[in-house]
């Protein structure tokens, strides 16, 4: 419901102005074979205090709009991927392993083989929060084959904005801030 209210509110917000603001894009890798990932999580995005948003919430929207594209997908919840990482001594390779992709650094083999030994699914998607423009922010993400480490998908959302925070608290824009984000998340997301 919340993000059928998003887009929709999103959608008659942008129209006749799409043109002129920032484009959020995305691209498969030209190597990937078709249908050869069958299970993803999307863990938790970093530097999330650069945008007003509440993180359970995108972190849904990232899989829901990927599940849209891609429904015989199997999705791990990024919830119950915290809570086997924690239980099996994997949250440190994950940590870094994310920090990693993020900043388009090369990944540890023994981070990667932890990580998909914990949660035992193909890929994960990982992103994150960068400054952009005036008060606007970029959310680079990726997605990545744990059981290779090769980037399948990589692709950035632009159209968020940074926290607007009163009395140390969001401001009541919240669902602005996060409406013409969410609904370009939407557009540029892959089908395998």
């Amino acid at each position: 419901m919340l993000r059928r209210t998003f887009l929709l509110g999103a959608a008659l917000a942008l129209t006749g102005c799409a043109a002129t603001g920032p484009v959020s894009k995305g691209a498969l890798s030209a190597s990937y074979a078709e249908g050869s990932v069958t299970s993803v999580v999307v863990l938790p995005l970093l530097y999330s205090s650069r945008v007003a948003a509440y993180q359970p919430t995108v972190q849904f929207e990232l899989a829901a709009a990927l599940q849209e594209k891609n429904p015989k997908l199997r999705f791990m919840a990024t919830n119950e991927a915290l809570t086997r990482l924690s239980t099996g001594n994997g949250v440190l390779a994950s940590r870094d392993l994310s920090y990693a992709v993020f900043n388009k650094q090369e990944v540890k083999a023994e981070d990667l083989k932890k990580v998909q030994t914990v949660l035992g699914v193909d890929a994960a998607m990982i992103g994150g929060y960068v400054d952009a423009e005036g008060n606007r922010v970029e959310m680079p993400l990726s997605i990545i084959d744990l059981r290779n480490g090769k980037i399948i998908w990589t692709g950035v959302s632009a159209g968020w904005f940074k926290a607007s925070v009163t009395d140390k608290r969001f401001s009541s824009d919240l669902d602005i801030t996060m409406k013409e984000g969410l609904s370009k998340l939407h557009s540029m997301m892959p089908k395998f």
